[in-house]
């Protein structure tokens, strides 16, 4: 069993987690390989419920009625007009001068919380898990390489936001609330590809926990509060 102990409830540093096939975290324990997707890719996993998302790499969310009029031209000249009521869904909007992202996904705990500390549904992500033992340590190591194969490396906690009634930014590190239950803690290195890029970060051999099975995480992770 991994104990941690605090006397807050409130947690500085996230202490990151990451779910896997075994496999892919002996690498990540081994080399520090950090397999980072383009952003846009998620947008494409219809199928896929934990990962599919529609709203990656969009910029912005305008609901329908924030939307005064939208005007249409076409090659030809001519131009349509449209208004709320023909909009039934979220205006996704992305701007051509964003930058690209691949990016890098972990489950974080940032509060000590009563009830089980993982949702089970992040078991989907893999039948395994590791700890990230020292997060501060992990996040100069992943951004010391992403500047040394040089990337500009940003990480942050994702907010959630209700896709229904949201209306301003989205961004790399904005989701929608039905992935609350991720928890998710994100790297976003740019520029980005269009295919995927293999961060190689060197041993974490160091700084995260023994490989261990997702079903008994709630079981195997306690944190203590005095």
């Amino acid at each position: 069993m991994l104990n941690t102990n605090t006397n807050e409830r409130i947690i500085h540093w996230p202490v990151l987690f990451k779910f896997g096939k075994r496999k892919h975290l002996e690498s990540l324990r081994k080399d520090g390989s950090l397999y980072m997707r383009p952003q846009t890719c998620f947008s494409k996993m219809e199928s896929d419920c934990v990962r599919g998302d529609q709203f990656e790499g969009t910029t912005h969310i305008h609901q329908p009625k924030c939307i005064t009029q939208m005007t249409i031209e076409d090659s030809h000249g001519h131009t349509m007009v449209l208004f709320p009521g023909n909009f039934v869904e979220p205006l996704q909007v992305t701007t051509t001068d964003r930058p690209s992202y691949n990016v890098y996904c972990m489950f974080s705990v940032t509060e000590v919380v009563d009830s089980p500390l993982v949702d089970e549904r992040n078991c989907k992500f893999g039948d395994s898990f590791v700890v990230v033992l020292r997060s501060a340590t992990f996040i100069e190591r992943v951004c010391a390489k992403a500047a040394e194969s040089g990337f500009k490396c940003e990480y942050e906690l994702v907010k959630y936001y209700n896709e229904k009634t949201y209306d301003g930014e989205t961004g790399p590190f904005r989701k929608p609330s039905r992935f609350a239950y991720q928890n998710e803690f994100r790297f976003a290195i740019s520029p980005g590809s269009t295919g995927a890029i293999t961060l190689l970060v060197g041993s974490l051999l160091d700084i995260t926990s023994e490989i261990l099975p997702s079903a008994r995480i709630n079981e195997l992770v306690k944190f203590g509060v005095k």
